[in-house]
């Protein structure tokens, strides 16, 4: 997504630019030549990825081939600390320049020291978060603070009068919506509890009608079926996600960057994470200290206000139970509601203003022109 936003503003102020990458279809459609989509095998743990290793060996030896072949003018890594800092580490040793849009957590969670070996294989470090430029200029690294991607990128297309047309709602309903999750993993183990909570829910209020938002068209099989068993009034809805948002009371969503997209749009959302089980025991046995003494905190409007605005749960305690219950707090108590809106302005205010992808772009462009960055 942030990848296909910077490739739209790469070509318009450059349009001559050739643009080679990994990526997904967003990507493509927006004028990259793809060397490797891995988008299919996207995943979240330390034992799931293991899974698809031979694949992600494979895009590693493609992308070295292709920075041989090619001499790329600058190599633009996004977030994916563990393959993008071996990538750039072998396009620094054969003289290429670099760049970091979306760098790795290092300043959030990380150490000085790791945020050093960051610095070291990056000419150009474009940081959205003014605490991520603090950290990194700290340590003597060539950074720019742009602002938050995200906020060139959430924007609804339709009024509640279009969305209702669009979709044949009714007005008369509370809207609730749900969004699963664009990984297998979070369908398979998140999911299903949404699903349950917006059950219990329904029970309760049978004013709801319930808005499935399906991220992933292959996905979209094991999404609907569980669906159609559950008894509660739904209606599919794909490629809208921002309107879904805007246009619902609140979600029902699997942990991930929707939650910060429910913050833009001030919207209060409930979320929810699981790993497989023995993945989270040795996650949580290798960072879980850190985690709770760093961070403490799954949800990204969260994790920056460091407190608990929107109602998170990870692992057993991403029940049905205690997401119906938090969603019905939200849905009957109008103080609790507002209050959650309030909080959530806050995290607006965090991000910046718009523009970030299109100074990143500038930016990178700028550092072309230079022999040395």
């Amino acid at each position: 997504m942030y990848g296909a936003k910077l490739a739209q503003e790469i070509l318009t102020q450059l349009p001559t630019a050739k643009l080679i990458g990994m990526g997904g279809q967003k990507m493509k459609e927006a004028g990259v030549h793809l060397i490797q989509d891995v988008t299919s095998v996207s995943t979240i743990g330390f034992l799931e990825p293991l899974k698809h290793l031979k694949k992600y060996l494979t895009a590693f030896k493609k992308i070295k081939h292709q920075l041989h072949i090619n001499q790329p003018d600058i190599v633009i890594a996004i977030d994916f600390q563990g393959f993008n800092i071996k990538i750039l580490e072998h396009a620094k040793k054969i003289g290429l320049k670099t760049a970091y849009f979306i760098s790795p957590q290092e300043w959030q969670w990380g150490s000085d020291n790791g945020g050093k070996k960051v610095i070291q294989v990056t000419d150009i470090l474009l940081a959205i978060f003014k605490q991520e430029y603090d950290f990194y200029k700290r340590l003597g690294g060539n950074v720019k603070f742009i602002g938050h991607p995200l906020l060139d990128i959430v924007s609804p297309t339709l009024t509640q009068q279009q969305f209702k047309e669009k979709f044949n709602l009714d007005t008369q309903k509370q809207w609730i919506a749900i969004f699963p999750g664009s990984r297998k993993q979070e369908v398979k183990h998140v999911y299903p509890h949404l699903l349950k909570a917006a059950q219990q829910l329904y029970a309760k209020t049978p004013t709801l009608h319930f808005l499935v938002s399906i991220a992933e068209n292959n996905l979209a099989d094991e999404i609907i079926a569980p669906l159609k068993k559950s008894k509660i009034p739904f209606t599919i809805i794909k490629n809208h996600s921002h309107d879904i948002i805007n246009n619902c009371l609140l979600s029902l969503c699997s942990c991930g960057t929707i939650t910060l997209e429910h913050a833009i749009l001030g919207k209060p959302c409930i979320t929810g994470y699981r790993l497989n089980a023995i993945s989270y025991k040795v996650a949580f046995a290798i960072v879980g200290k850190k985690w709770k003494e760093k961070i403490g905190y799954i949800a990204l409007p969260n994790i920056y206000l460091h407190q608990n605005v929107i109602p998170e749960f990870l692992q057993d305690h991403c029940t049905a139970e205690n997401i119906s219950k938090a969603a019905f707090s939200l849905i009957n108590d109008k103080t609790t509601y507002q209050e959650c809106q309030n909080q959530l302005k806050k995290v607006q205010e965090m991000l910046g203003d718009k523009g970030a992808t299109q100074h990143a772009a500038t930016l990178i462009l700028d550092a072309l022109k230079t022999p040395q960055i």
